[in-house]
């Protein structure tokens, strides 16, 4: 290149013949799954909730305070810029649970989420391809404890606005959930879930 660019100096960039580049365009296309989690952002958003952007790496200590069992496997950095952060999250959820504590102490009551991807292990095990799951995790809390019955009406009252504006159809409906063991940031005898009826959404 450097060659070139001298021979081109020496005999006058202006002989060398302009020549329009040709071949085929093609429009790309955005995939549909971001423009829906813009529109859940800007659901939230418009609830006064803040949005979180924060690393895919979680250090072993928020791991095992989000109650993480071991015998799960995670995908592991063979680099990681810190030692004690070399595992790839499940899930945004732990990593907005270490930064509760923090928030509460400054703020009496605490609305944020996070858009991001939670990582398995997958099927081909640790040498293989990361299995990937994209997500929204919306968090509530509050300093002072509070009624149960209030904190689930607001808990409902976010989903319901947030489907809504979504525009999904009709109204959702509250059905019990059992958490599975790679979610333990759940209780595991007061979860719930909002669906349509239907369990398409």
């Amino acid at each position: 290149e450097d060659l070139i660019e001298e021979v081109g100096r020496l005999a006058g960039y202006d002989r060398v013949p302009a020549r329009q580049p040709v071949g085929p365009l093609r429009l790309g296309r955005r995939d549909a799954l971001p423009a829906i989690e813009d529109r859940v952002r800007d659901a939230l958003v418009a609830q006064a909730f803040m949005e979180v952007v924060s690393y895919s790496m979680l250090p072993d200590s928020v791991l095992a305070t989000a109650g993480w069992p071991e015998s799960i496997a995670l995908p592991r950095l063979a680099n990681p810029l810190q030692s004690d952060a070399a595992r790839l999250r499940p899930s945004v959820a732990p990593g907005l649970l270490a930064r509760l504590e923090g928030w509460l102490r400054h703020e009496a009551e605490v609305s944020s989420f996070e858009v991001g991807r939670g990582y398995a292990v997958g099927p081909e095990g640790s040498k293989g391809p990361v299995g990937e799951r994209r997500e929204v995790v919306a968090l509530m809390a509050w300093r002072e404890p509070r009624d149960t019955r209030d904190v689930v009406r607001a808990l409902r009252s976010v989903a319901e606005e947030t489907w809504a504006r979504l525009g999904l159809p009709g109204a959702p409906v509250l059905t019990p959930w059992v958490p599975e063991p790679d979610a333990p940031w759940f209780h595991p005898r007061r979860s719930a879930a909002l669906t349509d009826g239907t369990g398409s959404a």
